[in-house]
């Protein structure tokens, strides 16, 4: 198995809380809310955005990785907000040594309610 047979359909995932899943343009507006922020930004390998093209172009960016069937992030979604949250996933994932790293940002407002621990584990569970 490879990366690109995991990754060529990035499967919905789901928490109590959450759903887990491919993110899309119309989701430029919620990612735009957390992404401009500073303190966010801080966390994060990313400057935070200025402008909700700078949100789209990463969403353009993300949407080539689907569509390349590689190694992309998962869109997090508060299920009872239904708003996007957060992103999270493998930057990271080497199949063969059985090593990955995860990458993950979330809006201010969710921080300390264990949201981003509950997709983490959900990706860690899918990904081993």
């Amino acid at each position: 198995m490879e990366i690109e047979d995991i990754f060529g359909d990035l499967p919905v995932l789901e928490t109590d809380r959450l759903l887990l899943r491919k993110t899309s343009l119309s989701d430029a507006e919620d990612l735009f809310e957390y992404a401009s922020d500073p303190e966010v930004a801080r966390h994060t390998t990313w400057q935070a955005h200025e402008s909700i093209e700078d949100t789209k172009g990463f969403l353009d960016s993300v949407m080539d990785q689907y569509r390349n069937r590689q190694v992309a992030p998962w869109g997090v979604i508060h299920k009872e907000d239904k708003r996007l949250i957060g992103t999270c996933g493998f930057v990271y994932w080497d199949l063969h040594n059985s090593r990955a790293e995860i990458a993950y940002a979330l809006s201010r407002k969710y921080w300390g309610k264990g949201y981003m621990t509950e997709a983490v584990r959900e990706v860690i569970a899918f990904g081993f």
